[in-house]
């Protein structure tokens, strides 16, 4: 057990050494380079390879710059909009499942009740299914853009946009931005 959590916090530290480095290609993309001969020179002593020296420098320079801080920030804007999120679906379930089966004064028709709530996630998941196999539909959910724009809303400051943005890409090429904004989506609707 010891191990996995080991491997587990080892992930997702070079996650987000890979996020932090993403994030700070853009930023120096837009406003131009850092001025970072010191970290150039410990990156290249304390790197083996040329992708570890790009994320030591990634890393030292996060710290200097406080991109870090910026980064955690987002994740902490993220949860706070995931949860809101996940209280507007479950008050409007409440509000499907009051609607459907009524305050029982009269009898329920069970197949109408079942056709009600559990028509739209159906349908939306058979979208999705679709949007998987056919490769032209954009590679997310619009439940998954309501979370990103929310946690736009919600991360304010300098910067702030090249967090998401930065994400955004390293998913992608990872291949994982689907399934993450994907998940999200059916995390909300299971809720």
């Amino acid at each position: 057990m010891d191990s996995l959590s080991k491997r587990t916090d080892h992930i997702n530290k070079s996650f987000k050494s890979y996020w932090l480095a993403e994030t700070l290609r853009l930023r120096e993309a837009h406003r131009g380079p850092f001025e970072d001969a010191a970290e150039v020179r410990r990156a290249r002593i304390e790197g083996k390879t040329f992708a570890q020296q790009i994320l030591w420098r990634a890393h030292l320079l996060g710290t200097r710059e406080k991109f870090d801080q910026k980064l955690d920030n987002w994740v902490g804007a993220a949860r706070w909009a995931f949860v809101v999120l996940i209280l507007l679906a479950a008050i409007g379930g409440a509000g499907a499942a009051l609607s459907a089966l009524d305050t029982g004064t009269r009898s329920v028709n069970l197949l109408v009740a079942l056709g009600a709530l559990l028509g739209l996630h159906a349908i939306t998941f058979i979208l999705w299914l679709i949007s998987i196999a056919v490769r032209t539909v954009p590679d997310s959910t619009w439940l998954g853009q309501a979370w990103l724009w929310l946690t736009a809303r919600l991360a304010r400051g300098p910067d702030s946009a090249l967090a998401p943005r930065a994400l955004v890409r390293v998913l992608q090429r990872c291949g994982a931005f689907r399934w993450v904004l994907a998940s999200i989506s059916h995390v909300l609707w299971a809720t």
